[in-house]
């Protein structure tokens, strides 16, 4: 018997995300020969809640639905649910890994959403349908295509933007990580494009091209494992720069220790640096385990428990035209955070501190679902 092969089973199995614990064993046999045994414990199926929910760039919410994983045990991801407050949103959302054929699978979302604009003077309003189509081949590769049907309108007192646009969608994803919620080991390689056809004034047609790469290595390993991983992410936009569409750095996505701009710091010009239709992006972590992910089970509910320490380096560059991309004094953030696992993924939580040439800005906490790469 191998034991680097059962390990790896292990890893693949628990990166089905169903599972709060995967552990093999071996049982002796009569005739000298070993029975290899997988343990599971699956996650909380069924999720019916009402909570208060935050969003960096949105606020204080109220939300409840219903959530289904491993829905009729095929690892199906079944959602509906809404919210009131800063974000007033209704949605639905299905999953399914392996719908038809060899490794195919389908993803499709149903929702609107308002709230008000972090940094424009806008109430925004989306309606949209979105459907995807994958494949996996073997267990590195995957490749989706897929559209987004979408309405955005932007509204304020004396003005109402409205973008009605279907846009076709893409990606193709080399991943050789061992556990995809905590790498140990491996990396990943990611190219998306995300395009947008006007149906309306047929002048707002534009694209945008993610490329991200990231790589992860354990020079300590075992239960209380360090990890150290680097991350690189570049986002390019062309076609269409209206002021809506434009990115910018601040909360958990982009540069940490950057609070979430508001209107002030867009109309303050010595704040320009932090918008742009162009974003680079590199970040360094390390993670050292401090309290391993188990499991435990009470009243038929289980749960997961575990913690992880972070160190943090983020820095970036953004610009609104792509050749004064890396022309500027970038953006840097760090600090420490923690991990705590939950279904399916990780809580994050960070304290950070900005510079900006060569000057301390501000420190801030981060809060957000998965690791940021």
């Amino acid at each position: 018997m191998d034991s680097t092969i059962a390990s790896e089973d292990r890893d693949r199995i628990d990166n089905i995300a169903v599972f709060s614990s995967v552990v093999w064993d071996t049982v002796s046999q009569k005739d000298g020969s070993v029975e290899l045994v997988y343990h599971v414990l699956e996650s909380w199926r069924i999720w019916p809640a009402i909570s208060p929910f935050y969003s960096e760039d949105k606020g204080w919410s109220l939300g409840g639905g219903l959530r289904i994983i491993n829905f009729r045990g095929r690892d199906q991801s079944f959602a509906i649910g809404g919210a009131i407050g800063a974000i007033q949103v209704f949605g639905f959302q299905f999953s399914d890994p392996w719908i038809a054929g060899d490794h195919i699978s389908l993803s499709m979302n149903l929702g609107k959403n308002l709230f008000v604009h972090p940094f424009l003077p806008y109430v925004q309003s989306t309606e949209a349908f979105e459907a995807n189509i994958g494949r996996w081949f073997g267990y590195r590769w995957k490749v989706q295509a897929g559209f987004e049907l979408e309405h955005k309108q932007f509204s304020e007192e004396s003005d109402t933007l409205s973008f009605t646009y279907i846009a076709p969608q893409g990606s193709v994803i080399y991943d050789t990580r061992d556990i995809y919620r905590d790498p140990s080991r491996g990396g990943m390689i990611t190219q998306s494009i995300y395009s947008m056809i006007d149906l309306t004034q047929g002048d707002g047609n534009r694209l945008v091209w993610m490329q991200s790469a990231s790589q992860y290595w354990s020079p300590i390993q075992g239960q209380k494992k360090l990890t150290l991983g680097i991350g690189v992410k570049l986002v390019t936009s062309f076609g269409s720069m209206d002021e809506v569409w434009l990115n910018y750095f601040g909360g958990s996505k982009t540069i940490r220790g950057w609070s979430v701009p508001d209107r002030e710091d867009y109309e303050n010009p010595s704040q320009s640096f932090r918008f742009g239709n162009h974003q680079f992006i590199f970040s360094v972590e390390a993670r050292q385990t401090i309290i391993p992910t188990s499991s435990v089970s009470a009243a038929r509910l289980n749960a997961e428990y575990g913690l992880t320490g972070v160190v943090f380096i983020d820095m970036g560059y953004t610009s609104r035209q792509l050749q004064d991309l890396l022309n500027g004094d970038p953006l840097l953030g760090t600090g420490l955070g923690i991990r705590m696992p939950i279904p399916g993924g990780v809580l994050r939580l960070d304290l950070g501190w900005s510079f900006y040439s060569g000057e301390f800005i501000s420190n801030g906490i981060n809060f957000d679902l998965g690791q940021k790469f």
